[in-house]
């Protein structure tokens, strides 16, 4: 072991040492729920590949790419995004394509501000077969064509579908993208089948792809389950990493599983590139299993800070899980690895009123009703508050430490010179843990749901049940933990979100060189007519 490993290994147990003082607060808090809070383990230590860079791809220019993303699947390669298939829950044909900046196209207000730029999937007439579930005002598609059972070809410089090919280039890194594509990416990408997401280039000789989505990635229909052992957690697998496997069924009733509507929770990792970025990302996402184990159709609901820019240019929405995922720009295995857990439903009850309640929470922070806030109501909160408002009460684990957070923050405003930084500190501290950090809100609802599935049809227990927790206990008919792999690039490969305040810093305070911080991003306008559009305020 070298001297600076040795070095950062002391400068660590010195960290944990003294921030351990700290928080050592007794046990945590269960809420309202009579159900207990599984037990929490230590995260590990993280792993790093450097990757070589080099960029086989061709790079469109600004302006094609983005006259590219602009038409509305007029294309003489692929299809058009919404020509079949389905936006989670919903059948596509119920939507329709439209620029968020259009004019008297019956787009919401609201979604014409924030989505001035991008392409949108609006609701289109009557829904097929007069389904009563409110669809979403908009949802995010980014793109106007789809290209299935498609291959790279010649270097990465060609994309081919159906025995027909086309030149073939990715939309330019955002400035804020500080690693981007490289010669791993296409050994990633080439030797599989894919589902590209893009457009075609004005002179309509080449196709300009926004995402890349490997298609041999699927749920296992005929997987034997395999439950929790008596000594493992959710915990177990996500720390698992590569060792561990694609898929494990952790529950399962008898039944067919294709066509069954799901509800997942999706986690994402911590990054090797930003200090920023240590505790990962949760949303939910809605869809239907498809007949092959596909769910690159899933819709997901996706928080992010909305005026405050990100580096990622991720606008906070509804959108396609191959988007979200795999985008070449925001896609959140990009940048580090993912983890999901899905429920498979005997019906669509419990997941439509999911989707309604997360549209009607995205909505109020769309037209200003509720803010961002990383302490406060961050992505988690915004998350979890909505599955606990439709009667599901997730147990919670209390707070890190008030006592350390009080004495955090005046240090924190002293350092910064900034008395909103101190309440910034305090706050996080305070914070409930399941509101704060996604790991320990997926792990716990995770383990509270595999708690709920084994109650069952006709049990005494769901006496006890809130009316929505009772659709959960007799609809779930399997559960499926899911590893994502982060996909090769120039960029440092992340690790497994950070269990807790003590992991996510310590790790940086011990040695924070790995962790460059994402750059600035310029932030977003918000007009205060848009409150006006919220339908809370009406």
């Amino acid at each position: 072991m070298g001297s600076s490993d040795r070095i950062t290994k002391r400068r660590r147990r010195l960290v944990c040492a003294a921030v351990g003082a700290l928080t050592m607060t007794g046990c945590a808090s269960v809420g309202d729920s009579p159900r207990a809070p599984y037990g929490l383990s230590p995260a590990l230590e993280d792993t790093r590949n450097e990757i070589p860079a080099g960029l086989p791809f061709r790079i469109a220019d600004a302006s094609s790419w983005r006259q590219a993303m602009a038409a509305r699947g007029e294309s003489g390669f692929g299809e058009p995004a919404l020509e079949r298939g389905r936006l989670g829950l919903f059948d596509a044909a119920d939507f329709r394509v439209a620029r968020g900046d259009c004019a008297d196209c019956g787009v919401s207000e609201l979604i014409r501000w924030w989505f001035a730029d991008e392409l949108v999937a609006v609701p289109a007439g009557t829904p097929a077969g007069g389904a009563a579930v409110r669809r979403p005002q908009g949802i995010w598609i980014g793109a106007p064509s789809r290209v299935f059972s498609a291959r790279l070809a010649a270097g990465g410089r060609r994309l081919e579908s159906g025995g027909r090919g086309i030149e073939l280039a990715i939309v330019p890194p955002l400035p804020t993208n500080t690693a981007y594509l490289d010669d791993s990416t296409l050994r990633y990408f080439a030797a599989r089948p894919l589902i590209v997401r893009g457009g075609l280039a004005p002179d309509r000789e080449v196709f300009v792809a926004r995402t890349l989505f490997p298609d041999d990635v699927r749920i296992d229909l005929d997987a034997a389950p395999r439950p929790l052992a008596r000594r493992e957690l959710l915990a177990t697998l996500i720390e698992a990493q590569a060792s561990g496997e694609a898929q494990r069924v952790l529950f399962a009733r008898d039944g067919e599983w294709r066509g069954r509507p799901v509800v997942a929770f999706v986690l994402t990792g911590a990054q090797g590139d930003d200090d920023g970025a240590r505790g990962g990302h949760l949303a939910v996402a809605t869809g239907v299993v498809g007949e092959r184990g596909e769910w690159h159709d899933w819709l997901v609901t996706n928080f992010y800070p909305l005026v405050e820019g990100n580096a990622k240019g991720i606008i906070p929405a509804s959108l396609p899980i191959d988007n979200y995922l795999y985008d070449l720009n925001s896609g959140q295995l990009f940048y580090r690895p993912g983890y999901m857990l899905v429920a498979v439903l005997r019906n669509d009850r419990v997941a439509a009123a999911i989707q309604k309640a997360l549209d009607e929470t995205l909505l109020e922070l769309y037209c200003g009703a509720i803010e961002f806030d990383r302490a406060r109501l961050n992505s988690t909160a915004m998350t979890i508050d909505t599955l606990r408002d439709l009667g599901w009460r997730i147990p919670e684990v209390g707070p890190t430490s008030r006592i350390a957070g009080l004495a955090a923050a005046p240090i924190a405003g002293i350092v910064r010179r900034s008395l909103g930084t101190a309440r910034a500190i305090y706050a996080t501290f305070a914070a409930e843990k399941t509101r704060l950090l996604p790991r320990v809100a997926f792990e716990v609802a995770g383990h509270d749901l595999l708690e709920l599935a084994e109650i069952g049809i006709g049990s005494d227990a769901l006496d006890e049940l809130t009316p929505f927790e009772r659709m959960l206990a007799e609809d779930v008919v399997g559960i499926v933990f899911v590893r994502l792999p982060q996909v090769p690039s120039a960029r440092p490969f992340g690790t497994y979100p950070a269990a807790s305040l003590l992991t996510y810093g310590t790790a940086l305070l011990a040695d924070p060189r790995p962790y460059e911080g994402a750059p600035e991003a310029a932030p977003r306008a918000f007009s205060e007519r848009l409150k006006a559009a919220c339908p809370a305020s009406s």
